[in-house]
Parts: C-alpha cells; sequence; structure tokens
C-alpha cells in the first residue's frame, strides 16, 4: 500500500517540532534524534504493561547511557515492535471505540462515533506543525475514497492552532474527510502522526505510527470486518445521519 511505502523512511528531525504532549516540551538530544519514535514506542508499551515501572526506567536508563549511539539500531526495533503489539499486548482485552471520543467538528462530515457501528473506523491524529502529518494527508485522502464504503476516516488535529489555520491546511492537502478537534483516547501516545484502526465491532486492531507496516494490515483486517449489508451508504455519509 502506498501509505505504507511512502513513509518507509520518515524525517525524524521534523518531528522536533510535531510531537505532542510532553515530547513536544523535551529538548532534543544532540545527534540522537531518531531516537524520539523508539522512547515514544517504549512509553506506549509502558501504559500497557504491568512492569510499567521497570520499562520506563529502561528508557531513561537508555537516553542517559553513554554507549546509546551504538544500542539505536536494537532500541528502535524494540520501540517499533512494542509499538506494533500496542493495541493488544499479551493477549489483554483491546480497548472499544466506545472509550474514544472525538472533539468538535472543524471541516468535512459532522462526526459521531456513536453511528459508526457497523464500519470501520480510522483515526489520525496529526497537527499543521507536523511534517510527516503534512506529508502523509494526501495518502489518507486517497484511503478515504478508497474503502468509501466500509471505512470511516477522522482526522483528529492534535497540536495548537486555529480553525482558519487548519482550514486553510486541508484547503491546501485538498482533504475531504472529517476533521475533529482532538482525540480523547485511552491509549497514550506522544508522537504524530498517530493512527487508531478499529473494526466493524469497535474492537481496536492497531494503534501506532501509519507509517508502520502493521497498519496496511490492520485496514485489510478492518474493512473485512464490514458485511455487504451495512457497506452502504459510504462511510462519510453514514456520519451525517
Amino acid at each position: 500500500m502506498a501509505v505504507y511505502a511512502a513513509f518507509r523512511k520518515p524525517d525524524y528531525a521534523a518531528w522536533d517540532s510535531g510531537g505532542a504532549g510532553d515530547a513536544a516540551r523535551q529538548p532534543p538530544l544532540p545527534n540522537l534524534r531518531s531516537v524520539r519514535p523508539g522512547a515514544s514506542g517504549l512509553r506506549l508499551f509502558a501504559s500497557f504493561s504491568p512492569l510499567r515501572g521497570q520499562v520506563l526506567a529502561f528508557a531513561r536508563h537508555l537516553r542517559q547511557a553513554a554507549s546509546m549511539k551504538a544500542l539505536l539500531p536494537l532500541y528502535s526495533l524494540l520501540a517499533l515492535s512494542f509499538a506494533a503489539v500496542g493495541a493488544n499486548p499479551g493477549g489483554s482485552k483491546a480497548p472499544q471505540l466506545s472509550a474514544f471520543k472525538v472533539g468538535r467538528s472543524i471541516t468535512g462530515p459532522a462526526v459521531d462515533l456513536s453511528k459508526a457501528k457497523g464500519k470501520a473506523v480510522f483515526i489520525d491524529a496529526w497537527g499543521i506543525h507536523c511534517g510527516p502529518c503534512l506529508a502523509l494527508m494526501p495518502e489518507v485522502e486517497k484511503l478515504s475514497h478508497r474503502y468509501k464504503d466500509k471505512l470511516i476516516v477522522i482526522g483528529a488535529h492534535s497540536q495548537e492552532g486555529t480553525d482558519a489555520e487548519i482550514k486553510a491546511v486541508v484547503k491546501e492537502k485538498r482533504v475531504t474527510y472529517a476533521i475533529v478537534d482532538g482525540v480523547t483516547s485511552p491509549v497514550n501516545f506522544e508522537m504524530l502522526p498517530f493512527g487508531f484502526v478499529f473494526d466493524a465491532n469497535g474492537t481496536l486492531l492497531f494503534a501506532g505510527r501509519p507509517d508502520d507496516q502493521e497498519f496496511e494490515k490492520a485496514i485489510h483486517k478492518a474493512v473485512q470486518t464490514v458485511s455487504a449489508d451495512t457497506s452502504k451508504p459510504s462511510g462519510l455519509d453514514a456520519l451525517k445521519r
């Protein structure tokens, strides 16, 4: 899928101004910017793990280690693995769509997650100051059209910015899917872009970066759970009812 292929080598340096939450306030580590996605992955894993304290301590130790640079390949691999299993680690019950709340509508179709039953849902947390987010938007737009009868796509703006600024970016990128003011999630995330994929039953299948290969698999799995009886009207029209 183009969504994955286009972002196999993201510009990590651009993330310094594109984070959310605490990550956006942390000073950059000299020559070690590529470690940030890994740190986010460990924090995501820690939010689910009963060993939360140990995982966070391990993350702090790695960041402070003098030999950090030599550990980057292993560290990044571990972080991506943790993020990939973040939606349902260790076989624990995955969060449901009903536990997620999206903010007010900014542009596009009005959003009511309570009326999304029977459709697959993709929530893309993004920001106007996030370079990778902006680069991803055309691919998300294609995704919304490719699965328009099965997949509801929502862009949840998760950075500072006025409605006018957000609308200007949406117009420039020619985005037609719903844009809302943020998302409240039981899954902690600190880096953007960050995606949530739900199947037609409202079960979270994926929580992580859309450039992760598992994202593609989750999208395919999610749309396959949509029955023929509920595939019409389109995902966009379903939100207008």
